[in-house]
């Protein structure tokens, strides 16, 4: 999924990081926009798929997981319009998007 991305943040290529231990690579994180533990509303889509996948900086990576609610929707309203088409091909509207964030980042 890395590789696809090359590397790059897939929000704002303006965040950089630092290259990987291997020497090639800007480190980057893997983000499922839809959370694994998520899965068992899904049973009918293997949500460890490449249309819920993103390549994001570290601390983006952090901010979806310990920002306040806006900041949390923010970054993750960013990703779902990355792979708005992929999501709408599953049924994953706007206002569908909308209630996986209420029930699984907001606090």
């Amino acid at each position: 999924m890395l590789d696809k991305a090359k590397f790059m943040f897939e929000i704002d290529n303006n965040h950089k990081t630092f290259i990987n231990s291997s020497g090639n690579n800007q480190y980057m994180e893997c983000h499922h926009i839809i959370p694994m533990k998520a899965q068992k509303d899904f049973k009918y889509l293997k949500l460890d798929s490449i249309f819920n996948l993103i390549s994001v900086c570290p601390i983006c990576y952090r901010k979806i997981h310990y920002a306040d609610n806006e900041g949390k929707l923010e970054v993750f309203m960013k990703m779902y319009k990355i792979r708005k088409k992929e999501m709408l091909e599953r049924g994953f509207t706007e206002e569908k998007i909308k209630e996986i964030y209420n029930k699984y980042y907001k606090k």
